[in-house]
């Protein structure tokens, strides 16, 4: 089976209120496995790019939430509910917080086209998924977890995200051409990163 071919018909087998409640639960994990940033200065500047951009989209059914993980890796994910974490790593790297606001922009767009639960689904199963709010197996939990942070999307949700995110830094008065110069540099000064992240 394609996941392109019934992305909305899957996503739709999770209400919006069991995919906030499945983030709660990661979230949960989340904490006991990475260290979350506690910096107010760090939190106010995510706080504010946050801000600029969701307000810029039409209408969302998520209350989105953005952490700041402890660790030196590139890397920023998506998990289900509108839960974004974004480690330190990739904050030191760029340059700018249009930079930053050019890879949330495409984070916001894998929570918003719902390809986090679609990937998830085909991963694993509705009901494995679900099972997970009536204390299921922490095995899944973890393994669940393992598959979200791996950024693991097909190219036609990389893409759609991409366009998402377009449109989105536009809206939101933000050049998108930061996402691909902070990619540009990245590759310059052979950082080691996740390469899923390579959008443009």
């Amino acid at each position: 089976r394609e996941i392109n071919k019934s992305d909305f018909e899957l996503s739709h087998q999770v209400s919006i209120e069991q995919k906030e409640e499945l983030g709660k639960v990661l979230k949960d994990v989340m904490i006991d496995q990475y260290k979350i940033v506690e910096d107010n200065m760090a939190d106010s500047a995510i706080q504010a790019i946050k801000t600029r951009l969701v307000s810029a989209i039409d209408s969302t059914p998520y209350r989105y939430e953005i952490k700041i993980i402890k660790n030196e890796q590139i890397n920023a994910f998506t998990m289900p509910g509108g839960n974004i974490y974004v480690f330190s790593g990739l904050i030191k790297a760029a340059d700018s917080p249009e930079e930053v606001a050019s890879v949330l922009a495409h984070e916001i767009g894998h929570a918003e086209k719902r390809h986090v639960v679609t990937r998830l689904i085909n991963d694993m199963s509705t009901t494995a998924i679900l099972g997970i709010l009536s204390g299921g197996d922490p095995s899944v939990v973890a393994e669940i977890l393992r598959s979200i942070a791996g950024n693991k999307f097909n190219r036609e949700q990389e893409m759609e995200a991409d366009k998402f995110a377009l449109q989105l830094l536009e809206d939101s008065h933000v050049p998108p051409k930061a996402l691909a110069r902070f990619f540009e540099r990245l590759n310059d000064k052979d950082f080691d990163y996740n390469e899923d992240l390579e959008i443009l």
